[in-house]
């Protein structure tokens, strides 16, 4: 993926520096997904109710 850090069979990028900041940070369990998903519609419609009409 992205050539290991090279372009143009230069060495721009540490392959290493390359492999840490692509790796997951975090696992999310997918039991959040649908609260939170949730969560951010009531977020959103009451936001727009909050808004005054353009």
């Amino acid at each position: 993926m992205l050539a290991g850090g090279k372009w143009n069979g230069r060495q721009v990028v540490p392959k290493a520096w390359l492999d840490a900041s692509l790796r997951p940070a975090a696992v999310v369990d997918d039991k959040w997904v649908a609260p939170v998903a949730a969560l951010r519609q009531v977020f959103l419609a009451s936001l727009a109710e909050s808004m005054p009409a353009r």
